[in-house]
């Protein structure tokens, strides 16, 4: 469904809604809102759950993307700048390898987070489909940062995200 509108409609439409829906799954995730049609109003959702999981929302978004390819790589001057604020800001800082958090937080929000740091990487793979779609990655906004993060994940420890970061290059 999303590949037919990314095709049929007019790219600025498209686009206009797309960009404004993952920036709002972000900031859904990030403030812990587990009403998914807070601050939503303008998708008309109509979806009432206990707890709606962001990350995997995201995660879902991103994939599809690539299936577009040609379209979403005309983007690239605004997804490579969410690929490097994702990777800066929510994989580093999640990651388990990068640092230890204290375990000072209730059992729940210490669940939540393992259960982030267990998905971060599905989310890590599904914005690396996005980048190995690009049939010109020379040329797409800020390349030696993201060939930098490239090669450092040709190394990662799980070794689909490797594969990814190396149809990325």
């Amino acid at each position: 469904l999303i590949e037919s509108h990314a095709v049929n409609l007019e790219a600025s439409l498209f686009w206009s809604i797309y960009f404004p829906f993952i920036e709002d799954l972000r900031r859904a995730e990030a403030e812990g809102i587990k009403d998914p049609s807070s601050g939503m109003e303008h998708l008309s959702l109509s979806v009432t759950v206990e707890r709606l999981d962001f990350l995997n929302a995201r995660a879902l978004a991103w994939a599809a993307m690539s299936r577009f390819g040609l379209i979403t790589e005309k983007q690239h001057p605004v997804i490579v700048p969410m690929f490097l604020k994702f990777w800066n800001e929510e994989y580093c800082a999640r990651d388990g390898n990068v640092g230890h958090v204290q375990d000072l937080v209730s059992q729940r929000e210490h669940e939540d987070e393992k259960s982030e740091r267990v998905n971060m990487p599905k989310l890590l793979s599904a914005h690396l489909l996005v980048l190995a779609s690009f049939r010109r990655p020379k040329k797409m906004t800020r390349e030696p940062e993201v060939t930098s993060i490239i090669l450092r994940l040709l190394s990662h420890r799980f070794g689909d995200i490797q594969k990814l970061a190396l149809d990325c290059l």
